[in-house]
């Protein structure tokens, strides 16, 4: 019998021992879209036997592991202090938690003991595709106008397909609907000390995660962190602001953004060294807009982006 593609269920939980699966039901689901699963991602070794006639030779399969792309909505828990359902996302992303009760909610990048994995299973109209010591990495744009998304890309170990009811229980109630992009709730944000209409951001931690298969060992591993994006604005007067000056003198300047008024739903995001390249103008509704491309850098390490709930 055919299957139904939009017939799909992911659930997600961090481990606690490597190598050893989370237990998972309905109510470690989540609530996400745009679902691409890689269940087999392989690698191969061609084999380059001479013959007497042309053809392939074949390949072995040297390793496999799996990989998933998903996209969940930017939103906090809607209680100052509480982490969001897809927290444990952010730890796996090679990003600490840190919780203040009643108050906030900090995930900032680290480098060394990155520990924090998930097993993550993608059940597609009953076939189960399970990853295990899953790590790795996230994107988040905020556009005037719609929803924001956190576009996750997890990289695991592969565990074999299999016919398995979908799960029961499926529970998306604690995810919080999320707040629209707009004038009324993105209330500041800042480049360089400047403000004014901003159109768009873009930020990409840009996790280094590979699979490594060794001799004794095989793993997820992530070993470097380049994060960068975009920002598209309302080009003004080059009195007020000299963008490609700034460009050209390789400037370094903070970036935030104040997303959400409510406490329990405000979403910040601050970065202290950003340098800007490739400056462009386009046209939007008539309006001459510029689009710059963004490198964020640490100041004193482990802090070039810091998300804030609160």
């Amino acid at each position: 019998m055919s299957k139904l593609y939009k017939s799909i269920v992911v659930l997600a939980a961090l481990q606690s021992v490597n190598g050893v699966a989370a237990t998972l039901d309905g109510t470690k689901a989540l609530f996400c879209s745009g679902v691409q699963p890689r269940p087999a991602v392989v690698g191969t070794e061609d084999r380059k036997n001479i013959k007497a006639h042309f053809g392939h030779s074949g390949s072995v399969v040297t390793n496999v592991y799996s990989e998933v792309e998903f996209q969940v909505e930017l939103a906090a828990s809607g209680a100052a202090g509480v982490a969001p359902k897809w927290g444990h996302l952010m730890r796996a992303c090679a990003m600490s938690e840190t919780i203040t009760p009643t108050t906030s909610v900090v995930y900032a990048p680290v480098t060394s003991n990155v520990t924090d994995q998930l097993t993550i299973e993608v059940f597609i109209d009953g076939i189960r595709h399970r990853m295990i010591d899953a790590k790795g990495t996230v994107s988040v744009e905020l556009k005037s106008k719609s929803i924001s998304l956190l576009t996750f890309k997890f990289t695991g170990l592969y565990v074999a397909a299999a016919d398995a009811p979908m799960p029961t229980g499926v529970d998306y109630s604690d995810f919080t609907d999320p707040v629209p992009v707009n004038f009324t709730n993105t209330p500041t944000w800042t480049l360089h000390g400047e403000s004014g209409a901003l159109e768009s951001v873009s930020i990409d931690w840009a996790n280094q995660v590979s699979y490594r298969n060794l001799i004794g060992q095989q793993g997820i591993r992530v070993t470097d962190r380049l994060p960068t994006g975009n920002v598209l604005l309302e080009m003004g007067a080059i009195a007020d602001k000299n963008w490609f000056d700034s460009v050209i003198k390789a400037d370094l300047g903070e970036f935030n953004i104040v997303h959400g008024t409510v406490a329990g739903h405000i979403i910040e995001i601050d970065a202290p060294k950003v340098q800007l390249s490739e400056p462009s103008y386009s046209d939007s509704d008539g309006v001459l807009m510029i689009g710059m491309k963004t490198m964020y850098k640490p100041d004193l390490g482990n802090d070039e982006l810091i998300l804030t709930l609160r």
